[in-house]
């Protein structure tokens, strides 16, 4: 899979880093619980890396993006593999051959503000196993929530740049006047300066 320029994995990376990391421990915890799986993840996807930001059952960090499932999902819509050991795409992989020795998948892309596909929500399982329409639906809409943060944020982040290049670089200079600033931000964005 090849990224096209400006994609914006390193922003959604950033972004995804820059404090709001709880809100997308919750989707996947939520995801988790829904389903019943002992592995819920939300990866980013790059060109040549997988980057885990999120996880239960499963270590945070990367990996080469060819050791893994989500690099094919990043490029369609839902995945789901019933048995990883009997799809000729996967059965190689060291996670379905090595510990954890995974055997169903089912993962959602998750896009960019761009409608570009910069990650996965997925689910992985031990057992072979199949999920039903509803479940289905119920893993895109979680995927869809994972969209929507990574939205918010993005515009929060946005917000805050452009609030900083409104302050003034330095403080005027008034004769007998001592002037000070401060802002304070209301979650990541807000505040008054040089009231």
């Amino acid at each position: 899979m090849t990224m096209p320029p400006g994609v914006g994995r390193q922003e959604a990376e950033a972004l995804v880093h820059s404090g709001a990391a709880e809100r997308y421990d919750r989707v996947v915890r939520l995801a988790q619980a829904i389903f019943g799986a002992p592995i819920a993840a939300l990866n980013l996807i790059g060109n040549d890396k997988q980057t885990t930001v999120a996880s239960v059952g499963y270590r945070l960090g990367d990996m080469p993006a060819e050791d893994s499932v989500c690099h094919v999902t990043v490029q369609d819509e839902i995945l789901e593999v019933r048995d990883l050991r009997a799809d000729e795409r996967f059965a190689q992989l060291p996670s379905v051959t090595d510990p954890p020795r995974l055997r169903f998948y089912a993962g959602v892309p998750v896009r960019s503000q761009s409608g570009q596909n910069v990650g996965v929500l997925c689910i992985l399982d031990l057992t072979p196993r199949t999920l039903g329409r509803q479940q289905r639906e119920m893993l895109a809409d979680l995927g869809a929530l994972l969209e929507r943060e990574l939205a918010v944020q993005e515009e929060m982040h946005l917000a805050g740049q452009v609030q900083q290049l409104m302050l003034p670089t330095t403080a005027p200079e008034i004769d007998g006047v001592e002037i000070a600033g401060r802002v304070q931000p209301a979650r990541e964005a807000g505040g008054d300066y040089f009231d």
